[in-house]
């Protein structure tokens, strides 16, 4: 099973095709002589219509509905399919629930920003699945390279209609904290999160195929401070 390449992305557009036909008669007129005619047939526009979405089915339910009908072949791989005909994007990645910005992030305690750090991770998994970047650039300093290049990547996916689906993050927990020396480390206090993915699904429009990917356990160190009355995410990384 593939591991997590977040953010991976992916998916299918729905594609018509464009057919441009010419058509030759011969003509024999009265003079014997033979002359060629070409008729040009007018280019005709091939929609290809959308596969069946199952309403209120999981990702997981409508993949298998796919691979039931054909709509996703096998390859050589065993956590790989190949798309027969453009998917559409399923309709549970877009009921992901949207986490809060919990109250204790705006009392100036170690305590609050701790549920800030845990908030970030759930926020970030939420972002990925619903494309939605708007709280993730509320809650993240705009001098955030990290948070600024997770924000950018999901958007060009959704550009390009690339998206993962079936993504969640969940068993959260600090397991360690420091204080940043204000020179490589930014901010007031850094915590190391640890946090567990679900396996998921990503969508290659260009490659169209659909992968899975395996569940995972990474640590992220996350960097905040107390700005505006509450705390904001200044920096942060994926431990290798």
């Amino acid at each position: 099973m593939h591991k997590n390449p977040l953010p991976a992305l992916i998916t299918l557009l729905l594609l018509t095709t464009t057919a441009s036909l010419t058509a030759c008669s011969e003509t024999n007129p009265t003079n014997s002589a033979t002359e060629i005619k070409h008729q040009q047939v007018q280019n005709k526009t091939e929609t290809v219509k959308p596969v069946e979405v199952i309403e209120n089915a999981t990702v997981d339910e409508q993949i298998q509905a796919w691979k039931d009908t054909g709509v996703l072949k096998p390859t050589n791989d065993p956590n790989v399919w190949k798309a027969t005909k453009p998917l559409p994007r399923p309709t549970a990645n877009l009921k992901y629930p949207k986490p809060e910005y919990p109250a204790k992030g705006y009392e100036h305690t170690q305590e609050g920003a701790e549920a800030v750090a845990i908030y970030l991770e759930h926020l970030l998994a939420y972002a990925y699945v619903s494309g939605d970047t708007a709280d993730l650039e509320k809650y993240c300093s705009s001098e955030s390279k990290f948070c600024s290049g997770i924000a950018q990547s999901i958007k060009t996916n959704e550009t390009n209609e690339e998206w993962i689906a079936d993504y969640h993050v969940n068993s959260v927990q600090i397991i360690g904290v420091g204080i940043p020396d204000g020179k490589e480390s930014k901010g007031e206090v850094s915590f190391r999160v640890e946090y567990n993915s679900t396996a998921h699904f990503g969508f290659s429009k260009t490659a169209s195929t659909v992968t899975r990917f395996s569940a995972d356990q990474d640590v992220a160190r996350i960097n905040l401070s107390f700005v505006d009355n509450h705390w904001l995410v200044v920096a942060g990384s994926v431990e290798e």
